[in-house]
């Protein structure tokens, strides 16, 4: 049996998004108007009739569905050539998106592959964090709908999903089961107690709402991840979006150009081209002079140019986000401001970029709001760490050098002056990878390595080593789609005890608000009649490996907080 063949004189198509629609429901209150109900629809050069079908054909299918199922609701259908995934984004606002998957075609037909793509809970979690990177830049869709016209929204809407949509990638990569945990990672490090005390000098004397450092090295597994935060009144959901989008960046690169667009550009192609040199009408931006959608999507972030809040500019903001050229008023080339020798002499990512200001503004809440509010953040690098100062929007001395040369000195002087230690709550061991996450505070404790993005240039190297998951990307997939399994389980198992394709165990278990999810190498016996005898040598690891193994999970469950 030919296992191993391939179609040479097959044509392959790969997965790609076919429909993605945002619609509200309460705009429409008959068939004749039903079209007024679609926020969103990409591909956008459809007729009308067709967006109407199509949407409500798929809005009709899951609400018959939901009004005949008890429990969970149903969220996806799978189709001959793919899925259609359904999601609610805000309570007004659903979300529709159609992938069709990879399709091979030759003389004998036409085969769909859904295993080239990733499982479905893990392509509702890409909608998800994409929504979380649009509210973080702009605010949500509601708020925007109130303070624009029905058509200057719409049209944003669609340019920032349909580039959105256009670099997803429905593969797992990167962070991998990681991104279902829903959850912020935290860092191994730690500083000492008195470095609180240092921070509240520092909140004094330059006025900032709270201060973060973060660790951007991806590749150190134990040490990725946020290591402090100040006033711990972020709330949790502004905290995990603003985190997920360092976390996304980081992939790709963290650069005050991507730092101040609203897109993650995440692959160098024709798109990202078109989205730096879009044709865009020249204007004044402190005098707010809006004259067409072009203008209000370069302002808020869809090119890579200057970023700020819808809201904001109908409130009458008097300066943007983005790269500004101190005392002029027109928006310089990113090529002029950002070159190579600028970058490398500042440690500002969000900041003074020479003798320019970059601006960036998010929409975050804390404890003491009772809504999120635009916040204007500072980002500085030392010491391999980022330190994200978060201030109110209308500090003014923001808008000042002088402001940054002090900043950047005090800023060098603490991280000297508080070095970060590992906090050696785990101790490493060979072929055994954790994940820890609470899910009332949405944090996450991991050393499980990232999916890398290309092979290794040993094309034998993922057969020879099937227990290397930091540099076998064919094996670290196996293993995370087969977690990603688990997470669609019956959350009311507290425990569970899985075997991989590749050999690896992965056992879970949960106690209260916390889980551990464990992934641990097991070698069978050396004595290979022992472990064949009766037939029973799987069954013989298991026993042996859920004794093991549910030990180490209580410990880390112990050390987690």
């Amino acid at each position: 049996m030919e296992i191993f063949s391939t179609r040479t004189d097959a044509t392959v198509t790969p997965a790609s998004v076919k429909l993605f629609a945002i619609y509200d429901p309460s705009l429409s209150h008959s068939e004749e108007d039903s079209d007024q109900q679609i926020v969103v629809f990409i591909p956008s050069d459809v007729d009308v009739n067709t967006k109407t079908r199509k949407v409500g054909l798929m809005q009709g299918i899951f609400q018959f569905c939901d009004n005949y199922t008890q429990g969970a609701q149903l969220n996806h259908v799978a189709l001959e050539d793919g899925y259609v995934l359904y999601t609610v984004l805000e309570s007004r606002y659903h979300c529709i998106l159609q992938i069709e998957c990879t399709r091979v075609e030759d003389d004998d037909g036409v085969e769909y592959r859904k295993f080239d793509i990733a499982p479905v809970n893990y392509l509702h979690q890409l909608i998800y964090r994409g929504y979380d990177h649009f509210r973080l830049h702009h605010g949500t869709i509601q708020s925007l709908w109130e303070s624009m016209s029905r058509d200057e929204c719409t049209r944003f809407l669609t340019k920032w999903w349909h580039i959105w949509t256009t670099q997803l990638d429905l593969h797992m990569n990167g962070e991998g089961i990681l991104k279902l945990t829903d959850s912020y990672r935290r860092s191994q490090l730690r500083f000492d107690s008195e470095v609180s005390s240092n921070v509240d000098v520092l909140r004094e004397k330059y006025g900032f709402k709270d201060f973060l450092v973060w660790d951007p090295q991806v590749d150190n597994v134990d040490e990725f991840g946020l290591i402090y935060e100040h006033s711990k009144k972020l709330q949790t959901c502004s905290k995990v979006r603003l985190l997920h989008w360092l976390e996304e960046l980081v992939h790709y690169g963290i650069t005050s150009e991507s730092l101040t667009s609203s897109n993650i550009i995440t692959q160098d192609s024709q798109l990202n081209k078109a989205i730096a040199h879009s044709d865009e009408t020249i204007y004044d931006p402190f005098k707010m002079v809006l004259s067409t959608i072009n203008d209000v999507s370069s302002i808020a972030g869809i090119t890579a140019g200057v970023n700020t809040g819808i809201k904001a500019m109908s409130q009458g903001v008097e300066y943007l986000n983005g790269y500004l050229p101190w005392g002029k008023g027109v928006e310089p080339a990113i090529t002029d401001v950002v070159s190579d020798k600028t970058t490398s002499e500042t440690p500002f990512l969000i900041g003074s970029l020479g003798e320019a200001i970059t601006y960036k503004n998010v929409y975050l809440q804390f404890e003491d709001c009772n809504d999120e509010k635009l916040y204007r953040i500072v980002i500085f690098k030392s010491e391999g760490k980022l330190i994200i100062l978060i201030f109110e929007f209308n500090v003014n001395t923001l808008n000042e050098l002088q402001f940054y040369s002090q900043l950047a000195k005090d800023l060098v002087q603490f991280t000297r002056g508080n070095r970060s230690h590992a906090s050696n709550v785990v101790a490493k061991k060979r072929h055994l990878h954790y994940i820890l996450f609470d899910t009332l505070k949405r944090r996450l404790d991991t050393n499980l390595p990232m999916i890398l993005s290309v092979d290794k240039d040993d094309e034998h190297y993922d057969v020879k080593h099937p227990d290397d998951l930091e540099n076998s990307r064919m094996q670290s997939i196996i293993v995370h789609r087969e977690l990603a399994n688990m997470f669609q389980h019956d959350p009311e198992h507290s425990e569970r005890l899985i075997r991989t394709k590749n050999g690896w165990w992965c056992y879970e278990t949960t106690e209260s608000n916390k889980k551990v999810i464990i992934i641990k190498r097991w070698h069978a016996p050396s004595d290979k009649r022992e472990s064949s005898s009766n037939g029973s040598g799987i069954l013989d690891s298991s026993t042996d490996m859920l004794g093991s193994i549910a030990l180490e999970a209580k410990l880390l469950l112990e050390r987690f907080t």
